[in-house]
């Protein structure tokens, strides 16, 4: 990711976790990888320090509709809350396009 201006031109949108399991470590990976953000507990967008992103914080169940409706441009939520949400779509018949989606699994080394 090239750093740019973060006051003009397109942001990248990520939804996580606002609190729970996977949280922490979405934003150790985030810092890890030279993105810093300024998170204030009561606010639910956080703009990243020197990069055009912005970071959703919000329930877990909400973040796979979020990336399927284009609301966000990604979401990182366990593979549980992914299929259950899929499933939920098929039964209303409300449509569950993947084919913008990648599934991605990460895990540390033992």
């Amino acid at each position: 990711m090239i750093q740019s201006d973060t006051t003009s031109g397109p942001r990248l949108k990520i939804a996580m976790q606002k609190s729970g399991r996977l949280s922490d470590d979405t934003l150790s990976l985030l810092q890890a990888s030279g993105v810093r953000f300024n998170l204030q507990s009561a606010k639910l967008i956080a703009h990243a320090e020197g990069w055009p992103i912005d970071l959703l914080r919000v329930r877990d169940d909400d973040i796979p509709g979020l990336v399927m409706d284009g609301v966000v441009d990604l979401g990182i939520v366990g593979e549980n809350v992914l299929e259950e949400v899929r499933l939920e779509r098929l039964q209303t018949g409300s449509p569950a396009d993947y084919q913008a989606c990648a599934h991605s699994t990460s895990g540390t080394a033992a």
